[in-house]
C-alpha cells in the first residue's frame, strides 16, 4: 500500500514505525527539508509537501496538521480526505481492549487523565496512559495491551477533529476558546460522520459536504480568515472557529452506544453541549449524581472520599479535574481507598502551578502550561499572596478584558510583559487602571530577573503567561524548562 505520513515530529514518527513494514511503501512528507528521512523511505519536503497526495492510498495525518490544509493543497481532489487517517483513529481500531476512557477539554486534561490512570493502578487495574499527554496511543501497542485492561487517553481538538471512534467512558471538561488561530486559519472543511462499520473496515471516512446543521458538523457556514481588517468579520471568524473547536471535541461523545458513559461539566455549557452528542448514559460532575464538592469535602453519593484540604493539588480549579477524575474512575471501581490514596498524595504535572524554588522568602512557581488567558486567570486565583506574574507570548487570537480584571483585582504586585502579545496586554491592563508593568526582555534570565527585582518577601512569582509560547521559545516545555533554569541560577 502506498502510504503518506504528514508530518514527521513524535507522532508521525511513531505512525512510521506502526506502518513500516515490506508490503507498504511510505514516503514522509513535511515542510522541513532538514529532518532526516529512514533510509527505505521517499519524502516530499519543502513548502510543496501536501501536494498531490492523490497518488496515495492512505494518507496519515500528524494532529497538528489541520485537514483544511491538506482539502485546500489538493483541491482538484474533493475525496481527498476520503484517504485521510491518523494515528488516534489506528489505536481505536486495533486496541484490543474496549476498557478506553478518553479525556478532552481546554485544561485540565493532563491532570485529569493521570489521576484516573494512578487511580485506577492503585485499585489494582492494569493501566495503560497516552495520548495528548506525550504518548502516542500507537505506542502504546508495545505494552502488550490486554482485553481486561484500561486505556486512558488524553485527547486533544488536534486528535479528535477527524476521530471516527468513542470510548467507553468519554470524559469532557470545562471548554473555552483555545486554539482558535488553528480553527480560523483557512476556509471551514464540512465533515460528516459515518458509520462505524466503515470506519472498521480500515478507511478514513471523512466526506465533504453541505452541512445539514447536524450536531457533530464542524462548521455551517464559511469563516473568515483571523487577518481580516474588519473588526466584525474578525469577531465573525473567531465564533465559527470556537464552533469548529466545539464540533471537535464532539467527536469523543458522537459514536458511542447506549452502555457507553458521557461525563461532563454541568455548569459549562459548552461541555453540556459536547456531551449531548452522546446516546449514552449522561454523568454529569461538581454535582450529583458525579462526585461534587460538599463541605470541603469531595463526595460521590453518599460517600465521603477526602476533605478539598488534603488535596495535595494547588487551587480551587483543580476540585472540578479532581470530580471529573473520581466519578470516571467510580464507574469502573468503588475503592475507595486507592482513590484517595492518589489524591491525597499526587501533586500535579510538571509545567502546572509547579513550585521550582523559594528564595528570600518568594516562592517561583512554573505554570507554562497555561496558554490562555482562562488558565492564567485560574492559576492567579490561586494563590492569596501578592503575585508579580509573568504575562505575554505569541498570539492564539485570544481577548484580555477578562485576564485585565483578574490582574486588577487578585492582589498582583507587578506584571511582567513579554513576547509579541506583551503591548496588547498591557493596554487591556491599563483599561483597569493598572499601571504596574515591566517589559521583561527577550530572554528567559532577563525575564526572570525583572520579576525577582519587583517581588518582596511573601510574594509569590508566577509564570502563567495566558499565552503560547512560540516566537521567544520553542514551546510551553522549553519556556517551564528556561524559567525553571533562571530561577535556579538566582542568588
Amino acid at each position: 500500500m502506498k502510504i503518506a505520513i504528514l508530518g514527521y515530529a513524535g507522532q508521525g514518527q511513531s505512525s512510521y514505525r506502526y506502518w513500516d513494514s515490506p508490503e507498504n511503501e511510505l514516503t514522509v512528507c513535511d515542510s522541513d527539508e532538514n529532518i532526516t528521512i529512514p533510509g527505505n523511505a521517499s519524502s516530499q519536503l519543502g513548502v510543496d509537501y501536501l501536494k498531490n497526495l492523490d497518488r496515495f492510498e492512505l494518507i496519515i495525518r500528524t494532529p497538528a496538521l489541520h485537514p483544511k490544509n491538506i482539502m485546500n493543497a489538493n483541491a482538484n481532489n474533493s475525496q481527498i480526505l476520503d484517504k485521510v487517517w491518523s494515528n488516534t483513529n489506528e489505536f481505536f481500531k486495533v486496541c484490543p481492549s474496549k476498557n478506553i476512557i478518553g479525556v478532552t477539554g481546554t485544561k485540565g486534561k493532563g491532570t485529569t487523565s493521570t489521576l484516573i490512570a494512578k487511580m485506577l493502578e492503585t485499585a489494582g487495574k492494569r493501566v495503560h496512559l497516552g495520548g495528548n499527554i506525550g504518548i502516542p496511543p500507537l505506542e502504546l501497542l508495545k505494552n502488550n495491551i490486554l482485553p481486561g485492561d484500561w486505556v486512558i487517553l488524553e485527547l486533544a481538538n488536534f486528535q479528535l477533529i477527524d476521530l471516527r471512534f468513542s470510548p467507553h467512558i468519554a470524559v469532557c471538561l470545562m471548554v473555552e476558546p483555545e486554539h482558535m488561530d488553528w480553527h480560523q486559519a483557512l476556509e471551514p472543511a464540512h465533515y460528516h460522520r459515518s458509520d462505524q462499520q466503515s470506519a472498521a473496515s480500515g478507511n478514513s471516512i471523512h466526506s465533504l459536504d453541505v452541512p445539514t446543521g447536524t450536531p457533530q458538523q464542524v462548521l455551517e457556514a464559511p469563516a473568515t480568515t483571523a487577518s481580516s481588517s474588519s473588526s466584525y468579520e474578525n469577531e465573525q471568524a473567531q465564533a465559527l472557529a470556537f464552533e469548529e473547536y466545539v464540533a471537535a471535541k464532539q467527536q469523543l461523545f458522537i459514536n458511542q452506544k447506549e452502555n457507553d458513559i458521557a461525563i461532563y461539566y454541568a455548569a459549562n455549557d459548552n461541555s453540556v453541549s459536547v456531551a449531548s452528542t452522546s446516546v449514552g448514559i449522561k454523568i454529569p460532575y461538581m454535582e450529583a449524581p458525579g462526585a461534587k464538592v460538599v463541605n470541603s469535602e469531595i463526595v460521590i453519593g453518599n460517600q465521603i472520599i477526602c476533605k478539598t484540604d488534603e488535596l495535595k493539588l494547588l487551587g480551587k480549579h483543580n476540585w472540578q479535574n479532581v470530580c471529573a477524575a473520581v466519578t470516571a474512575v467510580w464507574q469502573v471501581t468503588k475503592d475507595v481507598d486507592a482513590i484517595r490514596d492518589v489524591l491525597t498524595s499526587f501533586t500535579g504535572l510538571e509545567h502546572r502551578l509547579e513550585l521550582v524554588r523559594e528564595l528570600d522568602g518568594i516562592k517561583y512557581y512554573d505554570d507554562s502550561f497555561g496558554t490562555t488567558p482562562e488558565t492564567a486567570i485560574v492559576a492567579i486565583e490561586a494563590f492569596i499572596e501578592p503575585k508579580v506574574v509573568i504575562l505575554g507570548g505569541s498570539d492564539k487570537a485570544a481577548k484580555y478584558e477578562k485576564l485585565a480584571v483578574a490582574v486588577a483585582t487578585q492582589h498582583v504586585r507587578h506584571v511582567i510583559s513579554i513576547g509579541a502579545t506583551g503591548p496588547a496586554i498591557a493596554e487591556a491592563l491599563r483599561t483597569q487602571g493598572y499601571d504596574s508593568i515591566t517589559d521583561g526582555g527577550s530572554t528567559m534570565a532577563e525575564i526572570v530577573n525583572a520579576a525577582h527585582t519587583k517581588a518582596q518577601n511573601g510574594d509569590v512569582v508566577l509564570l502563567s503567561t495566558a499565552c503560547a509560547s512560540f516566537g521567544l521559545f520553542k514551546n510551553y516545555k522549553h519556556r517551564g524548562e528556561e524559567f525553571k533554569k533562571a530561577v535556579t541560577e538566582l542568588s
